[in-house]
Formats: C-alpha cells, sequence, structure tokens
C-alpha cells in the first residue's frame, strides 16, 4: 500500500550516509532479536503467568 508514495529521506541522502544508515539498522536490529531472546528465557525461567 505504501510502497509507491517515496521515500524523500532516503532518496536525499548519499552513499556513505546509506552505508551508515544500513550499518546502524543491522545494530539495532539485533539489539532487539537479542532482547527478545533474553526476554523468551527469562519467562521461561520465572514462568510470572504460571497460577493463572
Amino acid at each position: 500500500m505504501t510502497r509507491n508514495i517515496g521515500t524523500p529521506f532516503r532518496d536525499s541522502l548519499n552513499e556513505n550516509q546509506l552505508k551508515i544508515k544500513k550499518e546502524s539498522a543491522s545494530i539495532r536490529r539485533n539489539a532487539f532479536y537479542q532482547g527478545m531472546a533474553v526476554g523468551f528465557v527469562l519467562l521461561l525461567v520465572f514462568r510470572p503467568f504460571k497460577s493463572c
């Protein structure tokens, strides 16, 4: 639905800025997945909803 709208911010970046943006996105993605994994493990260990 929104693919045809355009990306003025991304279109304004040069090659070096796009590289930095891609590396930053990768770091944030990894941090998110690590946080999800730690949260899942903590749910398995502590079982906060066991009494429900």
